[in-house]
């Protein structure tokens, strides 16, 4: 996951660089990584190329779906006055207890590597 994350925020700097100076930056070391096992291997790169938007797929959705803790604090008054803070925590899925940010950026991610495993069209 640590290579994937990695390889996923090259990646994002070299887009981003890409879009702010043009030209084409591929900083996406860990799918370089299994281009090159698959060339070593004796086949071509693209199995390599599908095989790491195939395993990115899997890590972002199962990270999506695991089960995390969401805290909530409530804050009420009683008649006199005082404040009772009731607190409480429950296990829910990532995707509903994540920021909106972070949940459309792997949302994308999903997308995106899905998009590199379809046939270009040619």
């Amino acid at each position: 996951m640590i290579a994937h994350g990695t390889g996923n925020y090259l990646g994002g700097i070299g887009d981003l660089s890409a879009l702010i100076y043009g030209g084409s930056n591929d900083y996406n070391i860990t799918r370089q990584a299994y281009e090159g096992a698959a060339e070593l291997l004796g086949v071509d790169s693209q199995y390599g190329r599908s095989l790491f938007y195939a395993t990115d797929i899997a890590l972002g959705a199962a990270l999506l779906l695991q089960p995390t803790f969401q805290n909530t604090t409530k804050l009420s008054f009683s008649d006199f006055s005082v404040p009772l803070i009731l607190e409480g925590s429950r296990r829910v899925p990532a995707i509903k207890a994540a920021p909106l940010p972070a949940t459309v950026n792997d949302s994308y991610q999903i997308w995106s590597a899905s998009q590199g495993i379809l046939p270009e069209d040619k």
